[in-house]
């Protein structure tokens, strides 16, 4: 099972507590700020065969991309990128903060698909879980799982209690106590 994480610690209990009850092999895709490295690679809760920091493997000062390698991306994993791009709102017009050049962009997205593609093709995960997709980042490798015909299940805290969902359709929820 590959798990997308971030800085949500229910999402670690949530992962101790399937690698406790079921037998597999857990992998992680963190994307957290450099602070937060700290707890991932410190932590020892959930024994990950091996992680992957997402902001290691992007150069966001990089400005180079190939379109050629990019357009074999679109069609290796049914995706359109401009889709991805204009979805996104740190790219478009609701960032107030930076506004990214179409060569950042495009840089930012072929180093994020080169890494995620060879994630998927050294592990080869049944499962990948992750949160629902909002960003880019997050949503290019759900689209790629997707084209792989890798189960892609969703977690998301629920609207009541103390519970989240785990679903691979967002409209019909499992429920799964919160740690």
């Amino acid at each position: 099972i590959l798990f997308w994480l971030e800085g949500h610690l229910a999402h670690i209990g949530i992962i101790k507590a399937l690698t406790d009850d079921y037998d597999c092999k857990p992998y992680a895709l963190i994307s957290c700020s450099p602070k937060q490295k700290k707890f991932f690679d410190h932590q020892k809760l959930i024994n990950f065969e091996k992680m992957w920091f997402l902001r290691d493997h992007v150069d966001l000062k990089k400005k180079n991309h190939n379109f050629e390698k990019l357009e074999f991306f679109e069609k290796k994993y049914p995706m359109l990128l401009q889709k991805i791009i204009y979805g996104d709102r740190s790219f478009y017009k609701y960032n107030k903060y930076y506004e990214f050049s179409d060569k950042e962009i495009y840089s930012i997205l072929e180093q994020e698909i080169d890494l995620y593609d060879k994630i998927l093709d050294e592990i080869k995960p049944d499962f990948v879980v992750m949160r629902t997709p909002e960003f880019q980042d997050i949503e290019l490798l759900c689209e790629m799982c997707k084209a792989k015909k890798i189960q892609v299940l969703l977690l998301s805290s629920a609207r009541i209690g103390s519970r989240y969902t785990i679903t691979s359709n967002p409209n019909s929820p499992i429920l799964f106590d919160k740690l």
